[in-house]
């Protein structure tokens, strides 16, 4: 990679060699108590939506949106959430996601990244001699950019965008 100028838009995690999971950094917080945390999420191009494991959700403060019976190769979803997640760094862009809650048994991991997330921007992954290197480019149009502009602005159209999806899924009145 060397000198490479890389776009703001662009997280790029080098996983090394021989491996066998997609594993990164991922920051995830609740938008109404601004608790933050940053967990290792898996990248799974064979999940339909993204889930979070139930100790993240208390740790966070999250508030379990409904029950859910789905069961997924990681166990029974026990209810979703809203949540706001940003790819590590400096955590520029943010987007809201509603993710199941995995029920706590030994080896469940802090947050899957499904394909809910995964298309909201160009994921690649490249194999050289050095190892794999994971690149996903944020599309800016589906994510939000917290750190330009006013930042009482900023959390303010996220507070609306929070507050819109709640209505849409009916979460409250």
């Amino acid at each position: 990679m060397g000198n490479e100028v890389i776009p703001d838009n662009v997280f790029r995690y080098n996983l090394g060699k021989d491996i066998i999971k997609i594993e990164t950094p991922l920051q995830v917080y609740n938008i109404e108590t601004q608790k933050v945390k940053v967990v290792n999420a898996i990248w799974d191009t064979g999940a339909t939506f993204s889930s979070i494991s139930r100790k993240i959700v208390k740790e966070l403060g999250l508030v379990a949106n409904g029950r859910s019976s789905k069961i997924g190769i990681t166990g029974l979803k026990v209810g979703t959430t809203t949540l706001c997640f940003a790819l590590p760094g400096n955590g520029k862009y943010s987007a809201l996601v509603d993710a199941d809650i995995l029920d706590d048994y030994p080896g469940i991991p802090d947050f899957i990244v499904g394909l809910d997330i995964i298309t909201l921007g160009d994921f690649h992954l490249t194999t050289d001699s050095e190892g794999t290197v994971l690149t996903f480019i944020v599309d800016k149009t589906k994510f939000m950019d917290m750190m330009n502009g006013d930042p009482m602005e900023n959390q303010s159209k996220m507070m609306r965008q929070w507050n819109r999806i709640k209505r849409i899924r009916g979460y409250h009145k």
